[in-house]
């Protein structure tokens, strides 16, 4: 079997059906569908039922509640396909998006293949570049670029045997769980191939956990990052990417979560929690070369100038759009 897709379920009845659809409509049918139910209240179980009852490439395994990590790696646990991909259960693939996969790996078996996504508002589609200029065959060894690339699960397929044979799993304990996940990925991956297409459909719903914009969610993403620090310490392929791990963690947090907060509440404590927590670990981050052409704005952030540097950011982004640049 070529494609294991995992599917973690909570109370999405509102957004299944177009994604069981786009599985359903696939122009490849070498696959199986491990739908892993996390407690559900809703119709959600009801209505993959009604659409899968007599596909026996669906499955549907029932768990208590224990989040979205938890379910995927109990589909890793029961996949039985040479690749992997998790698909959320309110986004949707391209009806070709298997066939183009199936493909890429008879022309060479990478470890990773990593596609572009469209991100769907709803009325407004658009197209959304994951891969960062990366195109071809890559592995961190030679370019250890790679593993900065965003780290979503859900834009790239991984060989099932390179999940188990490095007993690679999400961290249960900790919301964010892709970056840990695809971090140790990139790392391990003896071949990464980096297509153009866009094949997964990326839903924005308010309600998601990405999208919920609360000052406790933000700080979530402070013990992930204790949580990849620590899975790095203890592990000597990931000791060999120091700076690129340093560039992720403070990336997400500095232009990412930083700005959001800000705009939620221009005196929350938590944003000198996640300054402190990166001089703390990362005293040298001035020197990091991913940042050669972020440094004016990161030394600005480090200093703890937020209302001055968000105030200052949106007042020239109003006259950029005035002026049309």
């Amino acid at each position: 079997m070529k494609f294991s897709i995992i599917i973690p379920v909570y109370n999405v009845e509102k957004y299944l059906k177009k994604c069981l659809l786009s599985l359903l409509h696939q122009t490849y049918s070498d696959f199986e569908v491990l739908i892993i139910d996390d407690g559900s209240t809703d119709n959600s179980i009801k209505i993959i039922n009604e659409y899968t009852k007599n596909d026996f490439r669906f499955s549907i395994y029932e768990q208590v509640n224990s989040g979205q990590a938890s379910a995927r790696n109990n589909g890793i646990r029961r996949a039985k396909g040479d690749y992997i991909l998790f698909l959320d259960a309110d986004d949707y693939l391209a009806l070709d998006a298997l066939r183009k996969l199936s493909n890429k790996i008879s022309q060479s078996s990478s470890d990773v293949i990593s596609f572009n996504c469209i991100i769907d508002h709803g009325i407004i589609k658009k197209k959304s570049i994951l891969n960062d200029g990366f195109h071809g065959h890559f592995n961190a060894i030679k370019d250890s670029s790679i593993l900065t690339v965003p780290s979503n699960s859900w834009a790239r397929i991984v060989k099932r045997e390179l999940l188990l044979n490095n007993n690679i799993y999400f961290n249960e304990n900790v919301m964010y769980e892709d970056i840990g996940f695809t971090i140790k990925v990139m790392a391990y991956a003896k071949d990464v191939l980096f297509i153009d297409d866009c094949l997964y459909f990326y839903v924005q719903r308010p309600s998601s956990t990405m999208h919920t914009n609360s000052i406790a969610k933000k700080e979530a993403i402070l013990s992930t990052c204790r949580q990849v620090l620590e899975t790095q310490k203890r592990d000597l392929i990931l000791l060999k990417y120091n700076t690129e791990v340093e560039y992720i963690l403070v990336n997400i947090i500095l232009f990412v979560l930083l700005p959001s907060i800000n705009a939620i509440d221009y005196n929350s404590q938590i944003q000198y929690e996640f300054v402190d927590f990166i001089l703390k670990e990362f005293p040298n981050i001035l020197e990091n070369s991913y940042f050669k052409n972020k440094k004016k704005k990161l030394k600005v952030l480090l200093s703890y100038n937020f209302k001055g540097y968000h105030y200052r950011f949106n007042i020239l982004n109003s006259l950029k759009k005035k002026i049309h640049i």
